[in-house]
């Protein structure tokens, strides 16, 4: 969701409908309230007869409202970097990058890996590591859209490793599944399972891509 309305295209035409919308609430409401029909209180709505100084200045609030929360909406993404922020920034994504979440291994693994078979423990580590790395006041990026992104990402993980913890147990010397008896024994809970952990597994790629792709575009790395 957070995803959603940080698009400022699908935010802006969100506000649009909202100017659209309430005009029309009044008449509907007053229909209800007066048991007359929505098209006979709408002519009286939008025929009633208001001062032109009420109507311009109406106008006016209207537009600054609209400009005021797109200014506000668009605040986050105009973060300025000077020289020692942006390699505090950079290093922090390289770290991620390179270090927790690499692309031709963990991010690799999640892309691939189908959770109706078993897997290593050693898969588990950098998400672990990378979850316990957020609660570090220092884990943060300065430009508020990275942090977003990062955060995003992080949620993704920390949804993951709580479905692992819930529906995986181990398996055979160094490695985890979900429990294959239940394929038989429970075959809902089977089958639940693994859609969620396969999905969860995409939610992360996805987060990932997007924060990879807006980092190199920002920190120009």
């Amino acid at each position: 969701m957070k995803k959603f309305f940080n698009n400022q295209y699908i935010s802006n035409i969100i506000i649009g409908l909202i100017f659209l919308i309430i005009p029309n609430l009044v008449p509907l409401i007053n229909s209800r309230i007066n048991n007359e029909s929505f098209a006979e209180e709408f002519e009286i709505f939008w025929t009633y007869k208001i001062d032109l100084w009420l109507y311009v200045v109406t106008i006016f609030l209207l537009i600054l409202g609209l400009f005021t929360v797109h200014k506000l909406l668009n605040n986050k993404n105009n973060y300025k970097y000077d020289p020692e922020s942006i390699t505090v920034d950079r290093q922090l994504f390289q770290k991620i990058q390179k270090d927790f979440l690499r692309q031709d291994g963990i991010i690799y693994w999640l892309r691939t890996q189908h959770f109706g078979s078993a897997f290593l423990d050693k898969y588990m580590t950098p998400l672990i590591k990378i979850e316990h790395e957020s609660f570090k006041s220092d884990f943060e990026f300065l430009n508020p859209k990275l942090e977003s992104l990062k955060k995003i990402m992080v949620q993704d993980i920390k949804h993951f490793n709580e479905s692992l913890t819930t529906n995986t147990f181990g398996h055979g010397r160094d490695g985890q599944s979900v429990p294959p008896e239940w394929r038989y024994e429970q075959k809902e809970r089977y089958e639940n399972a693994v859609e969620e952990l396969n999905k969860l597994a995409d939610d992360i790629c996805n987060s990932y891509d997007d924060f990879i792709r807006q980092g190199r575009k920002i920190l120009k790395v």
